[in-house]
């Protein structure tokens, strides 16, 4: 009786979904952070005045056309750019999902809840290359 209730107990737990059991990192879904992010990484990728263009010299940026500029949404990256934002920002606990934008050749990544201060009013950003060394931080 104790063998088949345990049994009965093992077959139910198997039928439950591991989402909330593994958490995975991954990107957030589209809002207006990302379209913000977005939008300021198609200008800064485009602009030609000289405040765009000393930013994209910090931050290791090359100028590219619009269409090198886009949302990534797909999971291995967005799970290994949370993985190394994490690391790159000191973040304690499991990776977060967040915000990717490519820019090129070079990922900008953002926790929009990342401020790295609790009395910050900016979130810290990381450039990252297609390898996810990181190239820059920012906050803004």
């Amino acid at each position: 009786m104790k063998t088949r209730i345990l049994l009965l107990i093992v077959a139910g737990l198997l039928t439950l979904p591991l989402t909330p059991i593994v958490a995975k990192a991954q990107c957030l879904p589209a809002d207006d952070a990302s379209s913000g992010l977005l939008t300021y990484a198609q200008k800064l990728a485009t602009d030609t005045d000289e405040q765009s263009v000393k930013t994209r010299s910090v931050w290791g940026i090359s100028p590219v056309p619009l269409s090198e500029v886009e949302l990534i949404t797909d999971s291995k990256t967005c799970k290994e750019a949370a993985r190394e934002y994490k690391n790159a920002t000191g973040t304690s606990g499991k990776a977060k999902a967040v915000h990717i934008v490519r820019i090129g050749t070079v990922y900008v990544v953002v926790d929009p809840e990342n401020r790295g201060a609790a009395d910050s009013e900016f979130v810290l950003h990381v450039v990252f290359d297609e390898q996810f060394n990181i190239v820059a931080r920012f906050a803004g």
